[in-house]
């Protein structure tokens, strides 16, 4: 059985994820953190954009630890 999220695309992915961020924006009270969950939302957003544009059929993201090590 295959499971909703593993057949949607990287951009539904990113849809959604942005989605999610935009209703935690919402529900935050604290002006910057709903700034920033908008920020992150947002981002997801153009990257849904570019998997469109580009075609790209699977998503490969960095770990945190990988973007850790670059900016240290």
């Amino acid at each position: 059985m295959m499971l909703v999220e593993e057949a949607m695309t990287p951009a539904a992915k990113c849809r959604r994820m942005a989605e999610m961020l935009r209703a935690k924006a919402d529900k935050e009270s604290d002006p910057e953190a709903r700034a920033e969950w908008k920020c992150i939302a947002r981002g997801y957003l153009i990257l849904a954009t570019q998997f469109e544009r580009n075609g790209s059929k699977d998503i490969i993201l960095p770990t945190i630890r990988e973007i850790d090590e670059k900016v240290i």
